[in-house]
Formats: C-alpha cells, structure tokens, sequence
C-alpha cells in the first residue's frame, strides 16, 4: 500500500482466516483487484477473490482500508460496506490506516469498538455491556 499512499490514492485489502474452538483468527490479507482512487476504492472480480478462499479454505473475517490524504475515521461509505459484512458475518472487523495522521488506525468491530446497528446508527459495546450505546466518530 506503500506506493499508492505516496500517490494518494486510498487501497483496500481482505482480512481472512479461521475458526478454531469457536474463535475466528485472521492470518491472510487478500489484496483484490480494485480500482483506487484519492478518497475510494472498490474491489473488483469479486468471484477470483471468493474462488481463493474456498480453495484454501479461508473465510472472509473483515477489511481493511487506507485513508492517504484524509484523517483516521469510518466514512459513510466505509460504514456501509462495514454493514454488509456484519450481515455476513456480525463478527466481522473493519480496519482504517491514515499514516499521515495521529492516530493513524482506527478497528471497528463488534466486541470492543465500534458496530454498525440494524438502523445505522454506530453503537459501542464493550466486553461488560451487551446493550449498545450510542458513541460519536
């Protein structure tokens, strides 16, 4: 993602992995084809990027995308997108780097950080509470 940052062009990747005893745990990054630019990208040929993990045996955990002209923040679209793979999978992460700026991450998901809820709104939840609240970005 080095070489598109200093271009400013914004790159996403595919977080994959596993299940074992009833934990999911990420060990692939799958760069798909897509097409960058300053403040998007989209993933395209969807089908090769599905047809590799069946082959290897890989579920689709998460995303992550870069932010190289823009701070550290879940965008509406990066929250929609976030959406469609809780309904996937509600364990599902999202990732966002900005390294030009301080933080330079940000991880949503549904355990510790942030959620995408059935009417939109983003929720907090933390390991104790099970209830969502309403946190701002």
């Amino acid at each position: 993602a080095a070489d598109n940052t200093r271009r400013g062009l914004e790159m996403c990747g595919i977080l994959c992995g596993t299940a074992v005893n009833n934990a999911l745990f990420i060990s692939s990054l799958l760069i798909p084809e897509q097409r960058c630019t300053s403040d998007t990208c989209e993933t395209e040929n969807e089908s090769s990027m599905l047809d590799y993990c069946i082959e290897h045996d890989l579920l689709i955990l998460g995303w992550i995308h870069t932010h190289p002209t823009q701070t550290c923040f879940m965008s509406s679209r990066a929250l929609h997108t976030q959406a469609s793979y809780q309904v996937m999978l509600p364990e599902s992460i999202a990732i966002v780097c900005a390294p030009k700026f301080e933080p330079s991450y940000v991880v949503s998901h549904p355990v510790s950080l942030f959620v995408c809820a059935d009417e939109g709104e983003i929720t907090r939840r933390t390991r104790n509470r099970k209830e969502p609240v309403i946190a701002p970005l």
